[in-house]
């Protein structure tokens, strides 16, 4: 397997005893696929069979990234077998006995069973309870990654955290850090430069500003004595709501 500088820090956090692995970052930085190798490369040296599992917002989600990646992953470097990977319960069980689930955040199994280790994926579409319940039975290390389009609730809880200051790490990526790449896609991301607040989030991999995600842009604040200036025949308001 091809260890990346990326992957090669989140074995060596592992490895350190971190109990929080964090990949805050850009689009395309290749943040779920260093993780995913990252822990195949720690399931394939376990000398007791663990429970692995990768938490994402919906199902889809995960076929068309996580899974897909994983797939990807274990078949370019000779270890897929086929007969291994349960259709059914979307799991890779390995020759050691270890296994590697996939199942989403609506899923009854985020209130089921006792695990290693866990991989929420893109958790900024996971809310903190979510999260609470699944680290609540996690035994070992957990691993996330996210595209950091606001504050979330990871800063608070963990990067933030004085409780956790000795317990995490966080690793911040950008589409740079990719080797995988091609020109045409560079060229691509770096075309969307004049877009502000998208490339402070996708393309520098720093977290978005609160005006992410308004429905209105280019508003202003104003003090009272102005406000009151203004002659309202009528005002009408309309709040779309973000998700």
């Amino acid at each position: 397997m091809i260890v990346t500088p990326q992957i090669a820090k989140i074995v060596d956090s592992y490895l350190n005893g971190k109990q929080f692995i964090v990949l805050r970052g850009g689009t395309r930085s290749g943040k779920t696929f260093s993780i995913l190798s990252a822990l195949i490369m720690i399931i394939l040296t376990d000398k007791v069979k663990t429970i692995n599992s990768v938490v994402a917002m919906t199902l889809p989600h995960l076929k068309k990234g996580a899974i897909r990646d994983f797939v990807t992953i274990m078949q370019s470097n000779g270890l897929y077998e086929d007969a291994r990977w349960n259709r059914t319960d979307f799991s890779y069980t390995f020759a050691n006995g270890s296994i590697l689930e996939f199942f989403s955040a609506d899923s009854e199994k985020v209130h089921g069973a006792q695990r290693d280790r866990l991989f929420g994926n893109e958790v900024q579409f996971m809310n903190w309870e979510t999260i609470r319940q699944l680290l609540v039975r996690t035994s070992g290390t957990s691993f996330f990654d996210y595209n950091p389009i606001r504050s979330l609730w990871i800063d608070e809880q963990i990067l933030n955290n004085p409780e956790q200051h000795n317990n995490h790490v966080l690793f911040n990526s950008t589409y740079k850090d990719n080797p995988y790449l091609s020109p045409e896609q560079v060229r691509m991301i770096e075309s969307q430069r004049n877009d502000e607040v998208w490339w402070q989030v996708y393309g520098e991999g720093q977290i978005g500003t609160i005006r992410t995600g308004c429905i209105y842009s280019g508003w202003e604040m104003i003090d009272d004595d102005t406000f009151d200036a203004i002659d309202y025949s009528p005002v009408y308001g309309l709040d779309f709501g973000f998700s």
